[in-house]
């Protein structure tokens, strides 16, 4: 699971620097954009937008769309962050166990 995180991580890594490096620097915000307007809308059809909070309408739209907005952001870039804090742990320690291993013959 760990390792088909790590490789969907580099490749929307990799496809973002990508789009980024293109000669239409909006790329990736149209890239982003559209992966969270897919998202909303899927929250739309579900019926699974609006929160419990009891508020009018227009602030009930409001505050559902900065909670799922900011919150798939921080997850996504949370999710990457440890992610790439493992797998550097894991490097780290087979690095030293190598070193140790060298220094030991």
């Amino acid at each position: 699971m760990t390792v088909i995180s790590a490789c969907h991580n580099l490749n929307r890594s990799v496809g973002c620097a990508m789009l980024a490096a293109s000669d239409d620097k909006s790329m990736v915000i149209k890239f982003i954009g559209g992966e969270m307007g897919v998202y909303v809308l899927y929250k739309v059809v579900r019926q699974d937008y609006l929160y419990w909070v009891r508020l009018s309408t227009f602030m009930s739209v409001l505050l559902s769309t900065c909670t799922r907005v900011c919150g798939k952001i921080v997850g996504e870039f949370k999710t990457k962050a440890v992610v790439n804090e493992l797998a550097s742990e894991r490097t780290n320690k087979r690095a030293s166990e190598r070193n140790a291993a060298r220094l030991s013959k």
